[in-house]
């Protein structure tokens, strides 16, 4: 992809690849690695999915992460809870109600300095 930089996020004891692209003036893409810190431990490493069985410490540390990175405050990273649907959330407000959340697989929005975070796997 055309732009497509690498960076690192300082996370724990290693250095987390994020893998960024501009696609417009205004609008930036981004993927994180989990990295691993303690082999065989699910948990050690970078984690933003509250739906994991990870420790909410954890979780929270790595999203404070991961928005110092983006230069953004943790309020404006936007996490849905994925089950497969086809629900669509439009976020026009960083003020939402985690229930607002629940059982959601798409988000849009068209805010400024929002992250709009998805969980993949494999």
């Amino acid at each position: 992809m055309i732009g497509m930089t690498i960076s690192t996020l300082k996370n724990m004891n290693n250095n987390l690849p994020i893998i960024t692209n501009t696609l417009t003036p205004n609008v930036r893409v981004f993927f994180s690695q989990r990295g691993e810190v303690i082999p065989n431990d699910n948990y050690s490493s970078f984690n933003i999915c509250n739906y994991t069985g990870d420790s909410e410490e954890h979780i929270l540390y790595c999203r404070n992460r991961l928005c110092d990175y983006l230069n953004i405050p943790l309020s404006n990273l936007i996490t849905p809870r994925q089950t497969h649907s086809l629900n669509v959330k439009i976020i026009d407000s960083t003020t939402i109600n985690s229930s607002e959340l629940e059982n959601v697989d798409a988000l849009v929005t068209n805010l400024s300095n929002v992250a709009i975070a998805v969980n993949t796997a494999d």
